[in-house]
């Protein structure tokens, strides 16, 4: 609840921030609310998929308010984003999906009540927190999964004599 709060509050932010965008403002506030609808949609899911779904979800809206509103090198910036979010997918899929195959089911409420039932875990508990923890630390970004667009700073030269 308290994550759903704060998601809400910086969403009311990020359209109070953005009330001064002329370029295509229709689409901006549009590809701004579907984000939030995203991350709204990851805080209260109960279920494993619907977890995966809502994160994936985020990635559209992000990409073109990154390549269209963004600045620097917009296109080369958005594209590398969705590049390094698909590669950490496949690590929280496969997370995702080990969790299914051990316990068989995807409610977080019964995984947690049961627990992971190790004895029939289709790989150890610690794999699994692997794959879940580089797919959330790529998607976040933690560092060193973090390379940022780094544009050299270019001085100017003194004037010649």
């Amino acid at each position: 609840m308290p994550l759903l709060l704060l998601t809400t509050f910086l969403g009311f932010l990020a359209v109070l921030i953005s009330w001064k965008v002329h370029e295509r403002p229709r689409e901006f506030f549009a590809w701004l609310l579907l984000m939030e609808t995203s991350i709204i949609g990851v805080f209260i899911s109960l279920d494993l998929l619907l977890f995966f779904i809502m994160w994936e979800i985020e990635v559209i809206p992000m990409y073109f308010l990154i390549s269209v509103w963004g600045s620097g090198r917009k296109g080369y910036s958005a594209t590398k984003y969705v590049i390094y979010t698909l590669f950490g997918s496949a690590f929280m899929l496969a997370g995702v999906l080990s969790i299914y195959f051990s316990t068989h089911s995807l409610s977080m409420l019964d995984i947690a009540n049961q627990g992971l039932g190790m004895a029939q875990s289709v790989m150890p508990a610690a794999a699994i927190f692997w794959l879940l923890f580089i797919g959330f630390a790529v998607k976040l970004p933690m560092f060193p999964l973090h390379t940022g667009c780094r544009t050299p700073i270019r001085t100017p030269l003194p004037p010649s004599a």
